[in-house]
């Protein structure tokens, strides 16, 4: 009996100190039920509807000016619901209710909002390796200590938008002892202890644009490599 519990514990210790191979995906919650109407839309689809819904926004404003009597204006709101009804018909011949899809949009929003930041228990207190670029946090003499970790380089959020990713696709990396990285076009591996902790810092990209980035997950890293 003794034998085997040495056993067991032995084999617990390998697969504790095992460290996992991760890719961003399995950083994410497992798929939910929930159905999104929004994504059987084509992009010309969701565009004309946000074309209304602005459309709708400000003829409403214009009627309810002050000047919403005078001949100009009524020609200007006149044209505007021209081009309001010239959508509409445009969404009609493609079969889109857009009443039910306004009626969605705080339930789409809030389940996405917890999509994105909802997290992957299975990996939490393992420790984990996973492939990614930097964007710096905190720098003490010249070493970079902290830094957010993301899939892709950063200068490619710099033509989407600057849209940062979801912060469960979002990573703090902590490393006390520092390591010097060039730009954030290098990419590296990093191994650690991974946890879940909520971070956000506004970080200047390359352009100087100030975006700002969360990340649900952290990791205090004991080795970094560059790939």
């Amino acid at each position: 009996m003794l034998f085997l519990l040495c056993i067991f514990f032995s084999a617990t210790n390998v697969m504790a100190n095992q460290v996992v191979d991760l890719h961003w995906k399995q950083l994410l919650p497992a798929k939910s039920s929930f159905e999104d109407p929004f994504k059987q839309l084509n992009a010309n689809q969701l565009e004309t509807i946000g074309y209304v819904v602005g459309m709708r926004n400000r003829i409403q404003t214009l009627k309810t000016s002050a000047d919403a009597d005078k001949p100009e204006m009524i020609t200007l709101i006149n044209n505007y619901t021209e081009r309001l009804n010239d959508a509409l018909s445009h969404l009609e011949q493609d079969s889109i209710d857009l009443d039910y899809l306004l009626s969605q949009r705080s339930a789409v929003m809030k389940h996405r909002e917890q999509q994105a930041t909802a997290i992957a228990p299975r990996w939490i207190n393992q420790s984990v390796s996973i492939s990614g670029f930097a964007l710096p946090v905190s720098i003490k003499n010249g070493l970079l200590t902290e830094f957010f970790m993301i899939e892709m380089s950063p200068a490619l959020s710099i033509g989407h938008d600057h849209k940062a990713p979801k912060p469960n696709q979002t990573i703090l990396i902590k490393y006390p002892q520092g390591i010097k990285i060039k730009n954030g076009e290098t990419k590296i591996t990093v191994s650690g202890h991974l946890s879940q902790q909520w971070f956000n810092k506004e970080i200047v990209l390359a352009d100087n644009h100030k975006t700002e980035y969360e990340a649900a997950y952290q990791l205090v890293a004991d080795k970094i490599t560059f790939d």
